[in-house]
């Protein structure tokens, strides 16, 4: 992480188009020297483009879809295909968004301190100013070229013209603001993290680097990070996985040949490092429980070498369709994709080697790749998540093979989803045993261990530069 002084982005020049120039800002964990203690905006001197009307327009668009669909990603990919946005304004678009969701907490506090609880599009006038320093003239103006959507209105002026360009560095916010933290998930993460909650949440509100993973099946990774260079991406290998590969935030990797072949897969470290814990080897039956669009699905086809059989299951029809499309490009032979159903559970029972439960969670540890996730949370969600997971659990016991691994694995700091379910788990079920993570990562070669005790592999966003993950293996015991 940089660790520049704070500074504000100065706001281009007015044109004819009524643009602004957008300097994409970001937020310091590190407080500049002098400074107090707290979250400071620092404006890096990186990806510059021109805030039009047609890209305002597709992110009041993409605000109001988000209301609906709580996927900020999808939101903004929506609105500007609707609006057939062009390449650098699309950027555009998703820089602001991406801005937008980092500060969410803090915008709205600020507008809520003079007026009504702010809309989607209120956070985004908002954002011209502390952004890019539009004042309430030059927001209007902008306004009045957005086609389909209110013209600025005097109470919104008033807020814009009220609130002070360089509030994001107000040291008075309340905690869950300052660290932009749903109210209602912080005495979970306060339990979870206890000293290093400050550094962890502040540390998500970066946008993180891109991680690729190299599929094996087909290239080494010297080989692919050649690949990538001769198209122009100077990637450099990870630090946790043998398998990976850290480009530059921003590479355009999805129009390189080494994607689109099939080389590499676009998958975050931490996520690679799960997938090498099951200890996957050629000739395994092995079950990705909850396999979505397949992205460890497709690690665990690489440790396999081909050999053996993979499932990649989940309940979700749409989401196995990417995995099968992942699968066909990467050459993983040995993998099929099935929908699960209650029949389909009961007849495996006692079928496989190994059980990756790639549990769905709050998402708390990924909140840097996906910052509008944290603004999707409801109080009454964690009482439904751990119910799944318990319920996972019990599924993948049925249909481990005596001897056979369960591996389980968040992207949760919580330890409601994390420890407390491993606990929970091990006390119904005296058949099983927890193993050492530690011992198991060693035994592959893998490098030095990463985490913190034996028990369970834990990543840090802070620490590692993944997405926070959760990782542990129980074994059913042998038939005697």
């Amino acid at each position: 992480m940089h660790s520049h002084r704070p500074r504000n982005a100065k706001p281009g020049a007015r044109t004819t188009s009524r643009t602004f120039i957008m300097t994409k800002t970001a937020v310091s964990a590190r407080p500049a020297r002098g400074m107090p203690k707290t979250a400071q905006v620092r404006a890096a001197p990186r990806e510059k483009g021109a805030l039009s009307a047609a890209v305002l327009k597709a992110v009041l668009e993409a605000l109001e879809q988000f209301g609906e669909v709580r996927a900020g990603d999808a939101a903004t990919a929506k609105a500007i295909r609707a609006g057939e946005l062009e390449a650098p304004q699309g950027k555009s678009a998703y820089v602001f968004m991406d801005r937008l969701f980092r500060h969410w907490g803090r915008i709205g506090w600020l507008w809520q301190k003079h007026a009504d609880a702010p809309s989607g599009r209120q956070r985004a006038l908002l954002g011209l100013k502390l952004f890019h320093g539009a004042s309430a003239h030059q927001v209007g103006q902008l306004l009045r070229d957005v086609t389909g959507h209110e013209r600025l209105l005097p109470r919104e002026a008033n807020v814009l013209d009220t609130v002070d360009r360089k509030a994001l560095t107000d040291a008075r916010f309340p905690e869950h603001i300052r660290l932009e933290c749903p109210k209602s998930l912080l005495p979970h993460l306060r339990r979870a993290l206890g000293d290093g909650l400050e550094a962890e949440l502040l540390h998500t509100l970066t946008p993180p680097s891109t991680a690729l993973r190299v599929n094996t099946l087909k290239i080494t990774r010297d080989a692919a990070q050649r690949a990538l260079a001769a198209a122009g991406i100077e990637a450099v290998h990870g630090a946790l996985s043998p398998s990976a590969l850290i480009a530059p935030r921003g590479a355009r990797i999805t129009q390189t040949d080494a994607l689109k072949e099939g080389l590499v897969e676009i998958q975050d470290e931490g996520s690679q490092a799960v997938a090498l814990l099951c200890d996957a080897r050629p000739g395994h039956q092995v079950l990705d429980l909850c396999a979505g669009a397949g992205g460890k699905t497709l690690g665990l086809a690489a440790t396999m070498t081909n050999k053996g059989h993979l499932v990649a299951a989940d309940i979700h029809k749409g989401r196995l369709a990417r995995a099968k499309v992942r699968l066909k490009r990467a050459g993983a032979e040995n993998a099929e994709c099935v929908v699960l159903t209650p029949k389909w559970i009961k007849a495996k029972r006692g079928r496989f080697d190994r059980i990756l439960i790639d549990a769905p969670c709050s998402g708390t540890g990924a909140w840097a790749r996906n910052p509008d996730q944290r603004w999707s949370w409801e109080p009454e969600m964690l009482a439904r998540l751990m119910a799944e997971q318990d319920g996972l659990l019990d599924q993948a016991s049925d249909m481990v093979k005596p001897g056979g691994l369960i591996i389980y694995a968040t992207c949760s700091f919580l330890l409601e989803e994390n420890e407390d379910r491993i606990a929970a788990f091990l006390a119904r079920n005296s058949a099983f045993r927890q193993l050492s993570a530690h011992d198991i990562w060693l035994s592959q070669n893998l490098g030095p261990w990463p985490s913190d005790g034996h028990d369970a592999l834990k990543l840090k966003p802070s620490r590692h530069n993944t997405d926070g993950f959760f990782a542990c293996v129980m074994q059913k015991e042998r038939l005697a």
